[in-house]
């Protein structure tokens, strides 16, 4: 359906300036910040369905692309992960934007795909388990890096 709809670029616009940059860092974003922010804005327009889907798309291909290209030095291979590498229409439109910014968004193998949480957290046991610290201060705005909690053994 986004990719049906018209880009109403006033909205797109509002959308990108609700994403917070800090300090002119980028930040992620929580589900509790997206309904109070993007899901409360849109609902409350009476534009199509169709017409806010397309713009709210490539609103997030355009906030994607201009945090992700602040972060890295280009060229860059990006692996995309998550739902969102089955929205045909996102990935084409990140693709679309990636030639300007030297950045290749490539979609891995389904496995991937599907375990990357799991992946994820056996990486952060790993990095408890031998007492190294989250290297993500730089990435969420945190004074310092920290570690995932205290290992307790089974007695």
């Amino acid at each position: 359906m986004a990719a049906e709809g018209a880009i109403l670029d006033t909205i797109r616009h509002e959308l990108i300036a609700m994403f917070p940059f800090e300090g002119g860092s980028p930040r992620g974003l929580s589900n509790a910040q997206v309904q109070s922010t993007w899901i409360q804005y849109l609902a409350s327009r009476n534009e199509k369905v169709e017409d806010l889907l397309g713009t709210t798309t490539l609103a997030i291909a355009d906030v994607i692309t201009l945090h992700v290209s602040s972060l890295i030095k280009r060229p860059a291979k990006i692996l995309v992960t998550g739902g969102g590498t089955y929205n045909d229409h996102l990935i084409k439109l990140l693709r679309s934007h990636s030639s300007d910014f030297g950045l290749n968004y490539e979609i891995p193998d389904p496995v991937l795909i599907e375990f990357k949480e799991s992946l994820l957290m056996a990486y952060l046991g790993y990095l408890t388990m031998n007492g190294k610290p989250y290297d993500i201060h730089s990435l969420t705005g945190a004074s310092l890096n920290t570690g995932g909690g205290a290992l307790y053994k089974a007695v």
